[in-house]
């Protein structure tokens, strides 16, 4: 377990079973919003199942926020709009289902976005998104009655597995 403090507050929090050797199980619970100092939160390759609370919302501070490979399901809270930022968004290889919300076009200082291995309503880019211009126009394409959907799918993403 990782955890950093800085002037009193958590600002790191990394677990995975590949530094610690055992995974971390249950749920993030809602009180994770407390920690608003969070500049990154590493919770990859663990067991973690349940929702995405969305108190997540309430990490303003975030920069990093790194989900991936975990159990994670539902829906993808619209608060994680809120997360502005946030430079690296890993939530692949989850169980969240439903649409992408449109609030993740908030993500204006977005370097990474990686989201595929759900079960996302939304098309979803295979492999990491990682140009910033090209994210951001992907990015774009969620907000409401946008209609540069076709101009993305003829545009190659940079992408790799």
């Amino acid at each position: 377990l990782g955890v950093t403090v800085e002037v009193g507050r958590v600002t790191k929090f990394v677990h995975s079973k590949y530094t610690i050797g055992e995974p971390l199980t249950g749920t993030i619970p809602a009180e994770i919003g407390a920690l608003d100092g969070l500049t990154t939160l590493s919770l990859y390759d663990n067991q973690i199942c349940g929702h995405l609370p969305s108190e997540i919302g309430r990490l303003t501070s975030l920069k990093r926020l790194m989900l991936y490979d975990n159990r994670l399901e539902g829906p993808l809270p619209a608060e994680l709009g809120a997360l502005t930022a946030l430079t690296e968004l890993y939530l692949h290889n989850n169980n969240f289902t439903g649409e992408i919300p449109s609030t993740l076009a908030n993500l204006t200082n977005l370097e990474f976005l990686l989201l595929d291995g759900n079960n996302l309503d939304t098309d979803v880019p295979s492999g990491l998104l990682f140009k910033k211009k090209k994210l951001q126009r992907y990015l774009a394409t969620l907000r409401p009655n946008h209609d540069m959907l076709d101009k993305y799918e003829k545009q190659p993403f940079l992408s790799y597995k």
